[in-house]
């Protein structure tokens, strides 16, 4: 593959990873310009550190519980912001 070519899919790669983006989210990556820059500081953004942060996470999951007034959709959404957030 020539590099252009290389430059123009990382070009599109960057963009469709930046359209699945809020606008919060997009301030704090606006500076970088290749998609293995944009990807790690996603990464350092919002990759969760260490074992303690692990535990914590698998706590909050065992311990969610759905209310008898809560519907489903609702119930569900928050366990994916469990694992999204």
């Amino acid at each position: 593959m020539k590099e252009e070519e290389c430059e123009e899919l990382d070009v599109r790669a960057a963009s469709v990873i930046r359209l699945c983006l809020t606008k919060n989210i997009i301030a704090n990556v606006q500076k970088m310009m290749t998609t293995k820059e944009l990807w790690e500081k996603l990464k350092g953004i919002y990759h969760a550190k260490g074992i303690s942060n692990m535990l914590l996470l698998k706590d909050k999951f065992h311990n969610l519980r759905m209310g008898h007034d809560i519907k489903l959709f609702y119930h569900l959404r928050n366990i994916m912001k469990l694992f999204v957030y």
